[in-house]
């Protein structure tokens, strides 16, 4: 249940770059479009965790090894997630 509601949450907030993910069961979700980053998740309690408090727990996931990023591109990641927090702002305050 919880790998299908990230899924959504993931294909609905990703449109202008690609995010690969490979959750807990082996399913592989894709996001976006163009060249992907791959992200791998190996605890099954992460989907859940992220769904509640995603700035949080994507850090932790992070740090303590179950959410890892193919060939550590930690700014490529950044740089995507940051993108969408920024086109955010702009729709809520119309700039």
């Amino acid at each position: 249940m919880w790998e299908r509601l990230l899924e959504t949450f993931l294909t609905r907030l990703i449109r202008k770059r690609a995010l690969r993910v490979t959750l807990p069961s082996g399913r592989v979700v894709m996001a976006g479009d163009g060249p992907a980053i791959d992200v791998e998740i190996t605890d099954h309690t992460l989907p859940r965790r992220i769904l509640m408090a995603p700035d949080l727990r994507v850090g932790e996931g992070y740090v303590d090894g179950t959410l890892t990023i193919a060939g550590d591109d930690l700014r490529g990641f950044l740089a995507l997630t940051i993108e969408k927090m920024i086109d955010k702002c702009n729709k809520v305050f119309k700039f």
